[in-house]
């Protein structure tokens, strides 16, 4: 009977045991698990409080940058220019988060696609705006489908079917643009087929980034911060009947793109207007003579280490430029058709970071000057993103 008794406590024994060590189990799952959800629900509240301290870093930098814009552009632009200088290193700081990347760039002097919804089809301002489309992306190297071959230069088949099916969505008219004898536009018909379907806007873009839903855009291959650096999409020239749409502003411009912008302005198309055929032939002067006017424009001087840096850059005004262009042997009166002193127009990027969290701005922004100040009267937003 003694044996018997001791099984039965030695029993009782070992399921209390059991039983203890399940509740301890428990405990220590339930204490993980609420450990673990406070610690999700800390850092979310921590990211919460990342994002809205970034987003409201970007904010008072933009506003920051409104002010600063609204003041002499030479004087901002070389203050723009050792700040960027710091980010090329590395972060700036900014109260208690991070300036990653900023970028403000002019828009003039980019190809402004809403100015083909102002033209028709076939006609002298109409083959310009081919040419210099062209000239826009002619250069453009683009990866080749196979990995293991070479990039290839951008097929001119393929700028044509741009041109042709970013007028379609420009255009207020239903019929497929035909400009080309290998590229052909798209209209309502050609989008029935996307999911989910949309249809052909047929007016002006209010921001660039609606080009990518044109039939070809997304099929080119073209990276999209290459579009945002050669096109822009500005309100439409009212008139509509000048030959060029793009104006570079040479007190910001370097050389280079100087250079850059006056040999995509070279056009070869036979015009009819005796008018327009008489601007031509004095802008492709111009652009005969396009380092020499850059080098005239942007005096520059040898480095140290015998490389071209820019001197000191004084204020050129339009009377200034006019006799610059004189002084080259060019008729100055055209240079209106292609320089500006002072900007408009800019694009605004900006990307803030605090703790693991980015706010990432971006907006185009008009400022109108005084011609004789230079400082801006008055700036309106365009458009802005903030995410």
């Amino acid at each position: 009977m003694r044996t018997h008794g001791n099984t039965a406590t030695r029993d009782r024994r070992g399921i209390a045991m059991l039983m203890a060590l399940a509740v301890v189990l428990l405990l220590t799952m339930f204490m993980t698990e609420l450990f673990f959800a406070t610690g999700l629900e800390l850092r979310a509240m921590t990211t919460y409080k990342e994002s809205n301290r970034a987003h409201t870093l970007a904010r008072a930098a933009f506003q920051a940058l409104q002010a600063g814009l609204l003041l002499d552009e030479k004087e901002f632009y070389k203050g723009y220019r050792e700040l960027s200088k710091f980010l090329v290193i590395g972060a700036v700081p900014l109260e208690d988060g991070l300036l990653l990347e900023l970028e403000v760039a002019p828009q003039e002097s980019l190809f402004n696609l809403n100015e083909l919804g102002n033209l028709r089809e076939q006609t002298d301002q109409d083959f310009v705006r081919q040419e210099i489309f062209f000239h826009t992306l002619e250069d453009l190297e683009l990866p080749a489908e196979n990995p293991d071959l070479p990039p290839e230069l951008i097929p001119a088949e393929v700028i044509q079917g741009l041109y042709a099916t970013i007028w379609d969505w420009l255009d207020a008219g239903d019929e497929e643009y035909i400009g080309f004898a290998a590229a052909r536009g798209a209209e309502a018909y050609s989008y029935m087929a996307e999911k989910p379907e949309f249809q052909v806007k047929n007016a002006m873009l209010d921001q660039l980034s609606e080009i990518r839903l044109v039939k070809g855009v997304a099929e080119s291959r073209i990276p999209w911060a290459t579009f945002q650096k050669r096109f822009t999409a500005l309100p439409r020239n009212p008139s509509g009947d000048e030959l060029f749409g793009e104006r570079i502003n040479v007190n910001v411009a370097s050389p280079e793109e100087i250079v850059t912008f006056l040999k995509r302005h070279k056009i070869e198309s036979p015009l009819q207007s005796t008018t327009l055929k008489d601007i031509q032939e004095n802008i492709n002067q111009y652009v005969d003579k396009a380092e020499e006017i850059a080098d005239t424009l942007v005096p520059t001087e040898l480095g140290p280490d015998g490389e071209k840096k820019e001197k000191e850059r004084e204020y050129l005004s339009m009377k200034d430029i006019l006799a610059k262009m004189k002084g080259l042997g060019l008729k100055e009166n055209y240079a209106r058709y292609i320089f500006i002193a002072h900007g408009e127009y800019y694009r605004v990027r900006a990307v803030m970071e605090v703790g693991v969290v980015q706010a990432r701005l971006d907006a185009v922004l008009r400022v109108t000057r005084n011609a004789e100040s230079r400082k801006g009267e008055k700036i309106s937003v365009i458009w802005v993103s903030l995410q």
